[in-house]
C-alpha cells in the first residue's frame, strides 16, 4: 500500500515597481487575469423552509453593484467553474462583498490577490451567525504542480459552520495528513494514490468524535481543494466537495 507523502512547493513572485512610466499601460494590458472559483458554503439553520433561496448570494468586487462576478449562487455541493478578472496592478487588495436578496452578509472585505493566480474562494458561516460564525470569506490561493499519472494531490478546507468550536482531523488510506486543522484554515497539499482511480476517500475526524468516511470524485494526476463542509445550508451533517486546482 502506498502512503500519502507531504510536498512542499515554495513559489517566489517579483513584483516590479511602475512610477508612472509609459510602460504602464501596456502593463495593463498584458497583465493576467485572477481566477476565483467561489464555493458558497452559507448555511441557515432558521427552520424557514426557505433556506436553500435564502443562501443564495451575489459576489460584489470593488463595490461594482451593476457587474456581480457571481451571481444568484447557490449553496454549492460540486465542483465550481471560474470567473476571472484583470487587476489594477501586479498585486491588490481587492474589496468583495456578498449579498443575499434581502442583506450584506459580508461587507468591504478585502482579499489580496496576484494577477495571473487562481484561488479558490469560499464563503462560509451561518446567515444569523454570531462570534465566529459569522459569514465570512476565505481566499486559498491554489498551487498547481505535475502530479504523476497514478496519483491526485489535495489539501482540506474547514468549513464546518455548525462545527467552527472543533478542529478536524484526516486520514487517507488510515495515514494521517492532517492534525487538529481549525475552522477557517486549509492543510498542506498531500499526494498519494487513492483506492479508486475517481474517488478521494477521506476519513475524518470531527473534535473527539468517531471518524466518518466522506468521498468525493476526482481524477488522477490532478491538484485538488478539498471542501470539508454541510451537505445542504440547513443540514449538520458532514460533506466532502472537491475543486481541481486550475491548470493541474
Amino acid at each position: 500500500m502506498r502512503g500519502w507523502g507531504m510536498l512542499v512547493v515554495i513559489s517566489s513572485v517579483v513584483l516590479t515597481g511602475c512610477g508612472g512610466s509609459d510602460d504602464d499601460d501596456s502593463d495593463d494590458l498584458f497583465r493576467e487575469r485572477t481566477g476565483i472559483y467561489f464555493h458558497n458554503q452559507l448555511t441557515d439553520y432558521s427552520g424557514s423552509g426557505t433556506e436553500d433561496t435564502d443562501t443564495r448570494v451575489d459576489v460584489i468586487i470593488r463595490n461594482n453593484l451593476s457587474d456581480p462576478l457571481f451571481e444568484d449562487h447557490q449553496y454549492s455541493t460540486t465542483q465550481q467553474g471560474g470567473m476571472a478578472f484583470k487587476l489594477d496592478s501586479d498585486t491588490e487588495t481587492v474589496l468583495f462583498d456578498v449579498n443575499t436578496d434581502v442583506t450584506t452578509v459580508v461587507d468591504d472585505k478585502g482579499l489580496t490577490l496576484a494577477a495571473g493566480a487562481n484561488y479558490t474562494l469560499v464563503l462560509m458561516g451561518k446567515l444569523a451567525g454570531a462570534g465566529e460564525q459569522i459569514p465570512n470569506l476565505k481566499s486559498f490561493r491554489q498551487v498547481a504542480v505535475s502530479v504523476p499519472s497514478n496519483q491526485v494531490r489535495v489539501r482540506f478546507i474547514h468549513a464546518l459552520s455548525d462545527q467552527s468550536g472543533q478542529t478536524i482531523s484526516i486520514a487517507l488510506k488510515g495515514s494521517s495528513v492532517a492534525n487538529n486543522l481549525p475552522y477557517g484554515a486549509v492543510s498542506s497539499y498531500v499526494t498519494g494514490t487513492p483506492v479508486v482511480a475517481t474517488q478521494l476517500d477521506a476519513e475524518v475526524k470531527v473534535g473527539a468524535a468517531a471518524a466518518i468516511t466522506r468521498s468525493c470524485d476526482i481524477e488522477l494526476g490532478k491538484s485538488y481543494d478539498a471542501i470539508i463542509t454541510h451537505p445542504a445550508p440547513d443540514s449538520t451533517g458532514v460533506a466532502l466537495f472537491c475543486q481541481q486546482v486550475a491548470s493541474s
